[in-house]
């Protein structure tokens, strides 16, 4: 029997801007994520900072690092750079050789131990301020070069299409990055705090129908040339990212793990109609529900009308009577039976499923012709006098009944 191994060696380079540097928190410790930067198989390589030290023992000195995750094993050699706006690429970092990556452990290093990411830590005599040669317009730029080499894994089609889409997204950011062709203006914050963002309209409209009833409707204030927008919902760092993401599909990576920044995104990108991330964004929070945050997640998935959230929440809680009673303990809970209560009935429903009527007639009894108006928990019965399922979401539960009934008479 013939065995090949397939050896593919990828080269790339993403470019990071990070904007507003002075409002940065530059916190000793406190770190600063890129967005994903680019994909490399199915692996997502990413940057992140450190512009207020990374401990106490380099209190003030910048420090930059490299990271990827996702399955593939794979050698990666890569080069840190910072943009010097007078002398252009200044290497931060070079690794020295190939270092390898094992998918779900990290970097390989030489005491036999992993590290999750590799980088640099520059002197304290190195500083991004100095002489203002790395800043323009509040912006440091940051560049990642990397060499890839993954074995046994065909990339041909994937590489292709994943270069293509860097691309685009890459120069759709430094469209963004570097103010050019803006014609619309949103304004966050109030007072000496404000600041602006210059976006462009049709980026804006691509992704969501708001923007473009907005800034192209007729009659709309919006829709004045080079209009100045207050955009109130959302602080400073979420308003960047909330306005980056139409540009680069993708938030900070440390924002994907924040929990409550991604439910005031999903509000968010749900006021505007930002459809892909808004269901990235739920989907993302529908993996970290847990018993002290479910009953507020399914008051926001009632509120925002997310199926999927609601259906993932009321599946958690109905998951046994010990978790529904330790869920009923939280205040999460105790505001659920106050400002939503029609969602115990859903609750109860769920947890508790309910018995067949005492009749041999029920399944062939005409059904209601207001079956939109009923409750969920009226529907789930009407199932169960069916013999039929009573899980899925209030539209599933109405189809379900309808084809029963068309396929009965």
């Amino acid at each position: 029997m013939e065995v090949t191994t397939s050896v593919n060696v990828i080269q790339t380079e993403a470019r990071w801007t990070v904007n507003g540097y002075s409002w940065l928190d530059k916190t000793v410790g406190k770190a600063s994520y890129s967005p994903t930067l680019c994909h490399i198989g199915r692996n997502a390589f990413h940057m992140y900072a450190y512009f207020g030290g990374a401990d106490e023992s380099r209190k003030n000195a910048f420090s930059l690092f490299m990271k990827t995750t996702g399955p593939d094993s794979m050698k990666i050699k890569f080069e840190l750079f910072v943009i010097n706006r007078n002398t252009g690429e200044e290497v931060l970092h070079k690794s020295p050789g190939m270092n390898t990556f094992h998918a779900g452990k990290g970097f390989l290093v030489e005491d036999g131990s992993f590290w999750k990411s590799l980088g640099c830590h520059m002197p304290e005599s190195f500083s991004l301020e100095a002489g203002n040669r790395y800043l323009l317009n509040d912006q440091i730029a940051l560049l990642l070069k990397l060499k890839v080499v993954i074995d046994g894994v065909d990339l041909s089609e994937t590489l292709q299409e994943t270069k293509q889409q860097s691309a685009v997204l890459a120069s759709l950011g430094n469209l963004l990055a570097e103010g050019k062709h803006t014609d619309v203006t949103l304004s966050v914050g109030s007072g000496d705090l404000t600041q602006q963002f210059h976006a462009h309209r049709l980026v804006l409209s691509a992704s969501s129908v708001v923007f473009e009833q907005m800034l192209f409707s007729s009659g709309m204030s919006e829709a004045k040339p080079d209009v100045d927008i207050e955009f109130v919902d959302l602080g400073l760092r979420l308003a960047q990212n909330f306005i980056r993401s139409f540009y680069t599909d993708d938030i900070d990576a440390e924002l994907w793990e924040d929990d409550e920044a991604l439910c005031h995104l999903m509000s968010c990108f749900h006021k505007y109609q930002v459809k892909g991330m808004l269901k990235r964004c739920e989907d993302r929070v529908v993996k970290k529900l847990s018993v002290e945050n479910v009953a507020e997640r399914l008051m926001m998935a009632d509120l925002l009308d997310l199926g999927s959230l609601r259906e993932s929440a009321l599946s958690f809680l109905g998951a046994s009577s010990h978790r529904l009673a330790e869920v009923q303990s939280t205040d999460g809970f105790a505001r659920l039976t106050k400002q939503r209560p029609h969602l115990l009935a859903d609750v109860l429903a769920t947890a508790v499923q309910p018995a067949k009527r005492k009749s041999t007639n029920l399944a062939f009894e005409k059904l209601p012709t207001n079956l939109q108006d009923l409750r969920v928990v009226e529907l789930k019965q009407l199932l169960s006098d069916r013999g039929l399922s009573i899980g899925g979401a209030k539209a599933a539960l109405v189809e379900r009944l309808q084809q029963h009934e068309r396929s009965s008479s």
